[in-house]
């Protein structure tokens, strides 16, 4: 997840600086979501845990699969990728 957003930094033109230090802190945000798995699942146990990770999970997966097709019709419709490509990391 982290190169995804270094990657579009640096499609987007951001400098190559700017790109390592989203991927750091996504790394971060990585970290912290393990955290709060251990929270949820020690106030609220495992099962708790598990309804509200998978609810995550297919969020995050639908997003994923909008926006790559967003993105191919962006590119059909404008020509370029760029215009889908700032939509999206607005």
């Amino acid at each position: 997840m982290a190169s995804s957003f270094a990657a579009v930094a640096l499609a987007l033109g951001i400098a190559l600086a700017t790109a390592c230090l989203t991927a750091a802190l996504m790394g971060l945000i990585v970290r912290a979501e393990l955290s709060a798995r251990r929270i949820v699942a020690r106030y609220d146990g495992e099962r708790s845990f598990a309804v509200i990770y998978g609810m995550v999970a297919v969020i995050c997966q639908l997003g994923a699969g909008v926006a790559v097709t967003s993105m191919g019709y962006g590119r059909d419709l404008l020509g370029r990728f760029r215009p889908s490509m700032r939509f999206s990391a607005a």
